[in-house]
């Protein structure tokens, strides 16, 4: 079924994805199988769920974003091409297209990609490339297609319009050495990437646990620190490798959770007409209209952000994550407003979109225990180019 975009509303601009049958590829760091994902349905029942959505009406998020045709993402919890997946892509892609619905692709590649990427109009692409070295690729992620033929993908969109963002995404020092790296940003800078997005590998405690003896066996050398909350200084340090490899070569390079504006979702704008607004439009914002410990107040985060965010009430509370545990789930409304969810990042650090969770926002502090709030309850934030050290400035 077509759903939420669950984690990602204010880091991906979709709004809704659509996860198909449970995966073939079978990579041992999947966090989908580690969320005990049973598939997310076959086209008939998608098909069933979209006359509803245009008849009669639905789940009001779905409903809302697919008449007004915003993009959906396939897929987040599977990939589209994979077996027993790539015969409902391809139909479903027909079914959106003829509602004048867009799609945005993340994919490792497989059987029916290119047939899609020859008939559907330009998109973003989002195609996964943890590896340059196959031998190291076949020992993390033993069913999915070959590096070659991820090549041969990327290359191929590029030449029929679409835009590909490359997704080393987990981004493991082990697997992708500094010369595997190198070859990479070098080959992307060659046929035109969009851009390079990288995350750090993390599998919680309770992944870990579901994890087959298969899987666990080939992470042994990374599940020690997957699941802890501070990064490895080898891996800050190889990001802050690649990073640099793709500035030389003008990729532009985007690590979730930077300190930095990016451009990384210059091609989502440019290529669907609707798309949401994300954390990063505010840094990118805050980059080029404050000044270094200026206050930062939450008019003006809310002037940037409702630029892409529709108005009315949504069914958001599934997306407020560790707040509704803070705010106390019995409590919290249904329905929210993108106007009250905006509060919650504003000033609940415990929300992991929240700005002072970013190196550049930090709580305007009186004390060693304080920070300043107004009388209407804002807390008054500062920006600084080079980071605070912690939430309170």
């Amino acid at each position: 079924m077509i759903e939420e975009y669950y984690g990602e509303l204010f880091l991906m601009p979709i709004p809704l994805e659509f996860s198909g049958n449970r995966c073939s590829y079978q990579c041992s760091y999947c966090f989908a199988s580690g969320n005990r994902f049973k598939g997310g349905g076959d086209y008939a029942s998608v098909l069933r769920q979209i006359e509803r959505v245009f008849n009669k009406g639905s789940n009001p998020w779905v409903t809302y974003f697919l008449r007004n045709k915003y993009p959906v993402c396939l897929s987040n919890r599977t990939d589209p091409f994979s077996l027993g997946n790539t015969r409902t892509t391809i139909q479903l892609i027909r079914l959106l297209s003829s509602r004048g619905v867009p799609v945005f692709v993340q994919t490792k590649g497989g059987d029916g990609a290119f047939e899609v990427a020859d008939s559907m109009s330009p998109s973003v692409w989002y195609v996964s490339m943890s590896f340059f070295d196959n031998r190291k690729r076949c020992k993390i992620e033993p069913n999915t297609p070959s590096i070659e033929s991820r090549k041969e993908l990327i290359a191929h969109l590029i030449h029929k319009g679409h835009k590909v963002l490359i997704g080393m995404n987990p981004m493991v020092p082990d697997w992708i050495p500094e010369s595997d790296a190198r070859a990479l940003v070098d080959w992307a800078a060659s046929v035109g990437v969009s851009g390079i997005i990288s995350a750090r590998l993390h599998l919680s405690a309770e992944q870990q646990k579901r994890m087959t003896v298969a899987s666990r066996s080939a992470l042994s050398g990374v599940l020690p620190w997957a699941g802890k909350r501070t990064v490895p200084s080898d891996v800050v340090n190889h990001d802050r490798y690649i990073r640099s490899l793709c500035q030389d070569e003008g990729v532009e390079y985007f690590s979730i959770g930077q300190p930095w504006p990016t451009k990384i979702y210059e091609p989502f704008r440019e290529l669907y007409p609707k798309t949401l607004s994300v954390v990063h439009d505010f840094i990118n914002w805050a980059w080029n209209n404050k000044e270094d410990g200026e206050e930062v107040h939450f008019e003006e985060f809310e002037k940037v952000m409702m630029e892409r965010l529709p108005g009315g009430l949504f069914e958001l509370r599934s997306h407020l994550c560790k707040v509704c545990r803070v705010l106390g789930a019995k409590g919290t409304p249904d329905y929210w407003s993108f106007r009250d969810m905006l509060k919650i990042l504003w000033q609940e650090w415990k929300h992991p979109w929240c700005l002072v969770r970013n190196q550049n926002f930090a709580f305007d502090s009186l004390d060693e225990e304080s920070y300043r709030i107004r009388e209407d309850g804002y807390a008054v934030l500062r920006f600084s180019r080079a980071g605070f050290e912690g939430p309170c400035s």
